[in-house]
């Protein structure tokens, strides 16, 4: 089968067999044709002509011209793809098994400190219906650490008020039970019993947060409020949805919850993914050591 057929049959596999997102089955799609079109030029129509010299000339030359995450990025998908066509029986050797990926630097998620987040809190305007969203949906990324879509999405229905906690759909349609505490609860129930006086459009009642135009919310304006609170509160960093949930992660990490707990909270695959904040409470650890041990005085 030629590289278009196999590209094909291989997105088709991560949106019906792994449930992948349509953002991350382009990112996919993006990346092995980029790999397709190299072979191509190189006078190789089908996948199952590749060799292992074939893919490390393609990563030398992409290598050059883009970070170690966009190249760890995408020989992750050639190796995913190839594994793919192993499992199909579309090739019998696996060109890509033995090479190894870019070692990443390590980097430290940013994050706020918990008065900072009372401040972005405390300085949101409730004069107004709008105040009180944007309270509602700084108080819930902080109190259950999830991310931009997933807030985006929240539904009504989802929220367990008797029981404090919140269902949420994660990537790959994967769901999750998530405690939230109660603050966040009374501030969402003012919210909802405040929205019915202000804009609702047809098939958009069940979804929590609304524009002003009472559509769904989406991460671009999830963004301005998160941008317009910080500016409220005099906070310099940089910020976003994700900064909250690094922010979540972090607190809990420092105040000693189980990081596989803390995984399974945060829809992590891997506790690989989450092991960064374990760093993260190091750097915390370290700092907190340097101020107080009598021996840097």
């Amino acid at each position: 089968m030629n590289w278009k057929g196999s590209i094909e049959a291989f997105i088709y596999y991560l949106k019906l067999e792994r449930g992948y997102s349509e953002n991350t089955q382009k990112g996919y799609q993006n990346d092995i044709s980029l790999f397709a079109e190299f072979m191509m030029n190189q006078k190789i129509f089908e996948p199952s002509r590749t060799t292992e010299s074939d893919i490390q000339k393609f990563l030398q030359d992409y290598y050059q011209l883009h970070q170690a995450s966009s190249q760890a990025r995408i020989l992750a998908g050639i190796k995913s793809f190839f594994a793919f066509l192993i499992v199909e029986r579309r090739i019998k050797v696996n060109p890509a098994k033995n090479i190894e990926s870019p070692k990443l630097g390590f980097k430290i998620p940013n994050y706020l400190e918990y008065f900072e987040v009372r401040n972005i809190i405390n300085s949101i305007s409730l004069k107004n219906f709008y105040g009180i969203r944007d309270k509602a949906i700084i108080e819930t990324l902080y109190a259950c650490g999830i991310r931009a879509s997933e807030c985006c999405n929240l539904k009504i229905s989802n929220i367990d008020f008797k029981n404090q906690t919140i269902k949420i759909i994660g990537k790959g349609n994967k769901e999750r039970i998530i405690p939230i505490a109660q603050s966040a609860l009374d501030t969402l129930q003012i919210y909802l019993h405040t929205r019915i006086k202000y804009p609702l459009q047809l098939k958009q009642e069940n979804f929590v947060f609304l524009s002003n135009q009472g559509f769904r919310l989406n991460k671009s304006l999830l963004h301005e409020i998160i941008q317009k609170a910080a500016r409220s509160a005099r906070i310099s960093k940089k910020i976003s949805a994700h900064t909250f949930r690094h922010t979540f992660a972090t607190h809990l990490i420092q105040n000693g919850m189980d990081i596989l707990v803390l995984s399974q909270i945060l829809g992590h695959e891997s506790i690989i993914t989450t092991q960064i904040y374990t760093h993260t409470d190091m750097k915390y650890l370290r700092k907190t050591i340097e101020e107080f041990h009598p021996m840097n005085k």
